[in-house]
């Protein structure tokens, strides 16, 4: 059996791991790609264009290449 005092010793570094886990995995999927935002928000990439069009959908664009901001976008959803 593990001893109590060593749990309470390792709780706070086990959390604290995890939380810059999960921040580093929201990170890695902020910006995402118009096929990789149509993937996940299942729809069409013409009906991204189109809401990109009418500043709907939080984006940058970059040589060229246009990336969603999918966390804006979650946050969007979540007020729905």
């Amino acid at each position: 059996m593990i001893d109590e005092a060593f749990l309470e010793l390792v709780r706070p570094i086990v959390r604290e791991e995890v939380a810059r886990a999960l921040q580093r995995e929201r990170d890695r999927w902020r910006w995402a790609s118009v096929r990789q935002a149509s993937e996940r928000l299942d729809m069409s990439q013409s009906a991204i264009y189109n809401r990109i069009r009418r500043g709907q959908l939080p984006h940058k664009k970059l040589d060229g290449r246009v990336f969603i901001d999918m966390t804006a976008v979650d946050r969007i959803l979540d007020r729905l």
